[in-house]
């Protein structure tokens, strides 16, 4: 299959938000749900200080986010893909602290879950240790039916941008509830392992480091 690796553009949203629902909210959704989700895939980028998607046929079936470290690369460390705009987490707050109306209960259950592990990147060990890297990957998501090669030429293209704007390493956080195994193969090293526990949860967080 051919796919096409590019920086993101705001039309790709939509795609972007069935890409990190594919890869980690696994439930049915409505309208009300996807609202949210885009809310977050718009604030997930606005974070990030670059962003790719593949493309296969006109459609995006894959993203990555990542950031820049604001010591090794501080110059860098200040274009983002999408302007920040404060509404976005205005609302995406109100989404997440209000009850059935903003989003459906098997919606919350999945998403509470994945944005509950995703805070341990937070805690003050991970934290440092992201920190330490010249660049950060964020998110790296991708749509079901076109999963087989997608991951894989997004974090070629992250490493090549490294490359080439002068950084020598990457770390990101996963855990045992992602397909943490890809990183594995790709070449990363797991350089910190720690527990986390959620309502329904227990597994590990991981924090994996390539050298470029």
């Amino acid at each position: 299959m051919q796919f096409v690796i590019r920086p993101y553009r705001e039309s790709d949203l939509e795609g972007c938000a069935q890409s990190l629902h594919e890869s980690f909210i696994h439930c049915p959704m409505e309208e009300r749900d996807w609202r949210v989700l885009r809310n977050y895939t718009q604030f997930l980028l606005q974070i990030s200080h670059y962003a790719y998607v593949a493309e296969v046929e006109g459609e995006v079936a894959g993203l990555l986010c990542a950031t820049y470290s604001k010591k090794a690369l501080p110059a860098l460390a200040k274009g983002r893909p999408v302007k920040p705009r404060g509404a976005t987490m205005l609302q995406l707050m109100v989404q997440m602290a209000g009850g059935r109306w903003t989003k459906s209960e098997p919606f919350w259950a999945a998403f509470r879950t994945f944005f509950d592990v995703g805070m341990d990147r937070g805690t003050p060990i991970i934290k440092g240790l992201l920190a330490g890297a010249d660049s950060e990957l964020l998110a790296l998501a991708s749509r079901e039916a076109y999963r087989k090669g997608v991951g894989t030429a997004l974090v070629n293209a992250m490493v090549a941008r490294c490359r080439q704007d002068g950084g020598h390493s990457i770390r990101l956080i996963t855990n045992t509830d992602c397909t943490y195994r890809f990183y594995d193969k790709y070449g990363f090293r797991c350089v910190h392992r720690s527990p986390y526990q959620t309502k329904k949860h227990v597994g590990e967080s991981m924090v994996y480091e390539l050298t470029v």
